[in-house]
């Protein structure tokens, strides 16, 4: 029944007609799309994007089918605005529409396929780009653009095949290609149903004959409108596009080769901050910057760089791995005192910046690991006067855990060496925020005269050899104010130190072995703790020169002078003292050669064998350390000291040993002052030293004994013995500088021998020792002023004027001596020794109202006794003498040649005894001469042309009594 129905509606005459009509419509439909619209499409388009673009356009051939509702447009070309040149083109566009558009009432596209699209891009070379027309609209006068509402969309399966481009610059002459460009897009879409639909795009091309890709996913209208991309770059010559760097490049770069393999993902979200992530790999090979000469100035092989989710909008960076594999580097400081590397930096703008208000937040970045692998880095420095250059090779730090978050650290490795086999190690921890570092060093072999460039102005000597090693632990916190910077455990080791004034074939100075250990710094409170300084086997070679300067004195440049403002501002900033600290100083087996140019005779001298140690060396004021010293100076002398020494207030108290200190070496100190020649003679002293240096000014006191053994020495004249003893003594010494004193227990004179000489002018030779003002020989004239005055006038002559010095010799005890006589005055020649000299002198004192007691003896050529006694007082201002003088049985017939000359006879025979007294008192001379003369004779007649006229054998014969003596006293007063 409804068959038999429907058969019979389809037969009626409207259903029959409308049937025809859509049949007929469908007819039409297929016509149109297959025959009709094509060309018209064709034309019209052609016409539309000529008169748009301004150029000419060729369209080959359009196709539509409407059964699949898609379109097909083939051999597009836009030419070139005035030629015939392509400016773009493609072989092939198929789109492929859907009819659900009508239903959602939106451009529902199923399929978009573009096949060989090229553009071509030129820019000449006034900067004008060849699409720069195509840029500018200009909008019909009074007409607003209307508002237009959002297209809904849904475009899919969009492939872009095989396309390609190229872009010629004409500024910069340099010609880019992209070719085999593929993109696929799987869906773009802001329809709701496909809203949450994610797309996979990718993308392939070669650009400049380098393969570049990328595959993502996105999710462009969600409300987190969020896109994730996964970028390829494979080998990307970054050469191509220096041309475009925004600023001018005062560098080159040869070579340099760019490699990614990262995702990039951004997440816009409506109620916080958008988010831009970052992961994957990035690496630069080959690397390669050169200065605007072409010198190299860096050469990376390879930084590759692992980046772990990282969010570049908050600032917070993670990054799991970056390495630096054989990185180069090129430093040099140019003649002006400019690096490089800043030469290189882009000109900024003079203009200051504002600052931003507020606290700047810190990146966080976090890194797993930082390495440099095999780094090489030289060093070239011009600005010295005299080039400098090293190579550090084999550089290779590791960073561990590092990060910018607060309170944190990171661990630190780094070691290299240079082109000398110098080495330096480091390794601790370090954090960024606050800036804190602590850890260890070391640097080993540093070879001194290397870097004679930095210290050449400075100092005016050579370092010929020598290695410096340093060791130390550290640590320095920021977070205190102006940072608190401390060394620990440091240890400085000197090997093979040889130093050499310029010019000099000699070295001055060889420290075999210098050890500092144990050395702490607190830069903070200012403390220095040393726990051991050590050195041994040194030499030291000091001289002066002819105009009396120390050598050593000018081995530092003169310092240039500081301001008044500056010396105040140095003088507050040194009022807070550095304490410093050193337990242990040994100095081992040092050698010290002397050699002064300034008298006429050079002197050499040396002291060997020096060991000097310390403990508990301080500059704490009050701190007392002990000391020891001991050497060997000259050929044969022993010298130790042991005690203690401060540092503030400088003072020391010792025990000093002396012995056998030659005075030979020092004769050309003397040698113009004296008419002798010492030719043996050694100092020894044993006692207490004190020195104190407080107010500028030195005070010293010496406790002890003293003597000179085995004096000798030589007339410079006639080159006779002169004057030579066993031992001179000086027991129970007592010396002060500050007030100046002398105090001498004892002293003894054992064993001496003086040669007296008159000559034949008259001049006894003990006169003449000391050369007047130091400056040649002094008049060899004779003076009628009595010796004991000159003797007290040539004391006081000598002391100083200024407050009263004390001076005070309890015993002077003579014992063995000898004094040869010889009167070469007459003709023939007297001789007479007078010996077995011994007594003492007691008491004597600078204190006024104080003498001394004499009591001396001796004999004439051993068998006519002299004896001497009294008081004496020749230290005080106004000289004190009251002597008595008593010779005895003394032959007569020695004196011939006296009798001969003055009285014109010899002697025969006879016997003398003499007895004088002489008191001189406030330079007033009463003497009292007692001559006895027992059996006087005379003998044969002498002719002599000073011979007295007087009845001589008259005048004997009348003084003598019966028994054939005589008897005179002879007074003498006077005044000097």
């Amino acid at each position: 029944m409804q068959t038999d129905r429907l058969l019979r509606l389809i037969r009626t005459p409207s259903v029959k007609k409308a049937v025809a009509a859509v049949f007929i419509l469908f007819l039409l439909y297929l016509i149109a799309g297959f025959f009709i619209l094509p060309p018209v499409v064709r034309s019209v388009l052609k016409n539309r994007l000529s008169q748009q673009f301004h150029r000419e356009v060729v369209i080959q051939h359009v196709s539509l089918n409407p059964f699949t509702l898609s379109a097909t447009l083939k051999g597009l070309s836009i030419k070139e605005r005035g030629n015939s040149e392509n400016f773009l083109s493609f072989e092939g566009l198929y789109i492929n529409f859907q009819a659900v558009s009508i239903i959602k009432r939106a451009l529902v596209i199923k399929e978009l396929k573009l096949t060989g699209p090229y553009l071509n891009i030129r820019r000449d070379a006034d900067g004008v780009y060849n699409f720069s027309d195509l840029l500018v609209r200009k909008p019909e006068p009074g007409r607003r653009p209307a508002a237009s509402a959002i297209l809904k969309f849904s475009v899919n399966n969009i492939q872009i095949i095989n396309g390609s481009a190229d872009f010629l610059d004409g500024v910069k002459n340099v010609r880019h290609t992209v070719r085999a460009v593929n993109l696929t897009v799987p869906f773009i879409s802001n329809i709701a149903y496909y809203v949450n639909s994610y797309i996979k795009p990718s993308f392939t091309a070669l650009i400049n004959n380098e393969h570049v890709s990328f595959e993502g996913e996105t999710k462009l209208f969600a409300n987190s409108r969020q896109t994730s991309i996964n970028l390829h770059i494979k080998d990307l010559d970054l050469t191509h596009y220096l041309s475009y760097v925004p600023f001018k490049m005062k560098f080159k770069i040869p070579s340099g080769y760019l490699n990614m393999d990262t995702v990039i993902s951004y997440v816009q979200y409506k109620d916080r901050p958008p988010l831009l992530d970052i992961s994957g790999g990035i690496a630069l090979k080959n690397l390669k910057l050169e200065d605007a000469k072409g010198n190299q100035v860096m050469n990376l092989p390879l930084l590759d760089t692992s980046i772990v989710s990282s969010d570049l909008f908050s600032k917070k960076i993670h990054v799991s791995r970056l390495v630096l594999t054989s990185p180069e580097l090129d430093i040099v400081r140019n003649p002006n005192g400019k690096m490089n590397l800043l030469e290189l930096l882009p000109e900024t703008n003079a203009q200051p910046q504002l600052k931003k208000k507020g606290p700047q937040r810190m990146p966080l970045i976090n890194a797993d690991s930082i390495a440099i692998k095999k780094g090489r880095l030289a060093l070239t420095d011009l600005s010295l006067g005299k080039e400098f250059t090293t190579r550090i090779e084999g550089l290779n730090m590791n960073v561990s855990h590092f990060t910018t978050a607060a309170g944190k650290k990171s661990a630190l490795e780094l070691a290299f060496k240079t082109e000398a086999d110098e080495s330096l190690g480091i390794k601790g921890n370090f954090s960024v925020s606050p800036v804190t570092a602590d850890g260890s060093f070391e640097i080993k072999n540093i070879v001194l005269k290397k870097y004679a460039p930095y210290y050449q102005k400075v100092v005016r000597f050579d370092i010929e050899q020598g290695k410096l090693g340093l060791a130390s632990g550290f640590s320095y916190d920021g977070d205190v104010k102006h940072g608190v910077e401390n060394i620990t455990g440091m240890s400085i080791n000197v090997s093979g130190l040889k130093l050499r004034k310029k010019g000099d074939k000699r070295d001055f100075l060889s420290v075999p072995v210098l050890a500092v250990n144990g050395v702490d710094i607190d830069l903070l409170n200012r403390k220095i703790g040393v726990t051991e300084i050590k050195t041994e086997k040194g030499a030291l070679l000091a001289s002066r020169q002819k105009n009396g300067t120390m050598d050593l004195t000018g081995l530092m440049a003169a310092a240039p002078k500081a301001r008044s403002g500056a010396q105040t501002k140095k003088k507050s900033q040194s009022a807070h003292q550095w304490l410093v600290n050193l337990k242990k100083f040994i100095l081992n087996n040092y050698k010290v050669s002397f050699e002064d140019l300034a008298p006429d005779v050079p002197v050499k001298y040396s002291v060997s064998r020096i060991n000097l140690r310390g403990e508990n060396l301080s500059t704490a004021r009050g701190s007392k350390a002990k000391i020891f010293l001991s050497c060997i100076p000259g050929a044969k002398g022993s010298f130790k000291l042991r005690g203690t020494a401060g540092m503030n207030p400088t003072e020391v108290s010792a025990r000093l040993d002396l012995k056998g200190l030659e005075i030979t070496p020092f004769q050309p100190y003397f040698t113009n002052n004296v008419k002798i020649l010492v030719t043996s003679g050694n100092i020894s002293t044993s006692g207490s030293l004190s020195l104190r240096y407080v107010g500028g000014k030195l005070a010293a006191s010496y406790k002890g004994e003293s003597a000179l053994s085995n004096f000798a020495s030589l007339d410079k004249g006639n080159g006779d013995q002169f004057l030579k003893w066993d031992s001179l003594h000086f027991g129970g010494l007592a010396v002060n500088s500050d007030p100046m004193s002398v105090q001498i227990d004892r002293i003894a004179l054992s064993n001496f021998y003086a040669r007296v000489i008159m000559e034949k002018n008259g001049f006894i030779n003990l006169q003449g020792i000391f050369n007047a003002a130091g400056n040649g020989p002094a008049a060899a004239r004779p003076s009628a002023v009595p010796q004991p005055v000159q003797a007290a006038s040539a004391v006081l002559a000598r002391q100083p004027s200024g407050p009263a010095r004390m001076v005070k010799i309890n015993t002077v005890t003579l014992q063995g001596g000898t004094i040869n006589f010889l009167d070469r005055h007459i003709e023939p020649n007297y001789s007479a020794n007078l010996t077995e000299i011994g007594g003492r002198i007691s008491g004597m004192s600078s204190i006024e109202n104080t003498t001394a007691d004499v009591d001396l003896m001796g004999k004439l050529d051993s068998y006519a006794p002299l004896e001497i006694t009294g008081k004496i007082n020749p230290l005080q201002k106004n000289l004190f003498v009251d002597l008595k003088t008593d010779f005895k049985d003394m032959d007569l017939s020695t004196l011939t040649p006296y009798s001969g000359r003055h009285m014109g006879y010899t002697i025969r025979k006879g016997k003398l005894f003499l007895s004088m007294q002489y008191l001189i008192d406030k330079n007033k001379l009463d003497a009292q001469n007692h001559i006895f003369l027992d059996q006087l004779t005379l003998g044969d007649r002498v002719d002599s042309p000073v011979v007295t006229k007087l009845p001589v054998r008259l005048a004997i014969a009348l003084l003598k009594d019966r028994s054939g003596r005589i008897n005179l006293d002879v007074p003498v007063s006077g005044c000097q």
